[in-house]
C-alpha cells in the first residue's frame, strides 16, 4: 500500500509537469498556443502550420526524451498535414507516442486543426504496457503578420486505459497571443486551465519574451506558475535562425526549490 501512495504522488507529478513540446516554447514559459512556428508550433497547437505555406521537419534532443516531426503545408500538399513521434523516460516512466495531424485553413487569417495521438506507457519497475489515444482540437486567428492567437483542448482521451486518473494524461485548456513589435521583440501569453490530483479547476500561466538580437539570432526569457502542481518555472533560451536550417537552445529552471533542471535543443528545417 505504501508503494502504491508512493507511485501514485509520482505518476501525478510526471503527468502533469513542465510539458516540453519545443525548445522554442519552453523558453519562453512553455507559451506557444498562440503562436505560428515553424519549429515547434505544430504540437502546440495543431491549427498553426495551416497557416505557413511550406514544408518543415523538427527535432528535439533533451535527457531522456526524444521528438521528431514532418509538417506539410507545401504548394503540392492535397491539405496541411504532420507525422510526429515522441519518447521519454522520466524517473521510470516510459512513454511512445506517434502523433498525425490534419489542418484547414478556413481564409488566409484563420484555421482549424487536430492532432490525434497514440501513446504507450510503461510504469517503474513493471513490463504492463498500457495504451492511451488521445486528441488535441486547436483554432488560430492571425490578422496580420504581427499579431495571432489561439486556443487548444490538449489531451482530451479517447480510451480508456484502466489506470488511475493521476497517471493518465488529463484534459486541458488553453488560450494564448503572440505579438511582434518591429522585428526587434515578440511577446507571448497564455493561460491553461486543468484539474489537480483533488479534481479542483486550476491555471496555468505562461510568459515569454524574444528578444531578436540580429537577423539569425534571438535570445529568449520566460516564466511559468503552475498551480495544478504548485511550481514555478524561470527558462531561457538561444536560438539560430539560418536560410537553411535553425539550431534552438532551452533551459528550465524549477524556481522554488531547485529541485528540477531541463535542458534542450531542437534541430528545425524548413523545406
Amino acid at each position: 500500500m505504501k508503494y502504491l501512495f508512493i507511485l501514485l504522488v509520482s505518476c501525478s507529478a510526471w503527468s502533469q509537469s513542465f510539458e516540453n513540446l519545443g525548445s522554442v516554447s519552453t523558453s519562453l514559459g512553455g507559451a506557444g498556443v498562440g503562436s505560428v512556428n515553424l519549429v515547434d508550433g505544430a504540437f502546440n497547437n495543431p491549427a498553426a502550420f495551416a497557416l505557413f505555406e511550406q514544408r518543415s521537419l523538427a527535432m528535439s534532443f533533451a535527457k531522456k526524451a526524444f521528438r521528431i516531426s514532418l509538417a506539410d503545408n507545401g504548394a503540392e500538399a492535397l491539405f496541411p498535414a504532420l507525422l510526429g513521434y515522441n519518447q521519454t523516460d522520466v524517473k521510470g516512466f516510459r512513454t511512445k507516442a506517434f502523433y498525425f495531424g490534419l489542418a484547414q485553413p478556413l481564409s488566409a487569417k484563420f484555421s482549424l486543426g487536430a492532432n490525434l495521438g497514440f501513446q504507450e506507457t510503461q510504469l517503474p519497475g513493471k513490463d504492463d504496457k498500457y495504451r492511451q489515444n488521445l486528441a488535441d482540437i486547436g483554432v488560430m486567428y492571425r490578422p496580420n503578420t504581427w499579431f495571432s492567437v489561439g486556443a487548444v483542448v490538449k489531451n482530451q482521451p479517447l480510451n480508456d486505459t484502466d489506470l488511475s486518473d493521476t497517471i493518465d494524461k488529463r484534459p486541458t485548456q488553453a488560450v494564448g497571443f503572440e505579438a511582434k513589435y518591429d522585428e526587434l521583440v515578440n511577446l507571448r501569453g497564455e493561460l491553461e486551465a486543468g484539474k489537480n490530483t483533488v479534481s479542483e479547476q486550476k491555471m496555468i500561466v505562461k510568459a515569454g519574451m524574444e528578444i531578436i538580437l540580429n537577423e539569425w539570432l534571438q535570445m529568449r526569457l520566460g516564466y511559468q506558475n503552475n498551480n495544478i502542481i504548485s511550481q514555478n518555472y524561470f527558462t531561457a533560451g538561444l536560438g539560430f535562425g539560418g536560410p537553411q536550417f535553425g539550431l534552438h537552445y532551452a533551459y528550465v529552471k524549477e524556481s522554488e526549490f531547485e529541485k528540477e533542471t531541463h535542458q534542450s535543443i531542437d534541430l528545425a528545417v524548413p523545406f
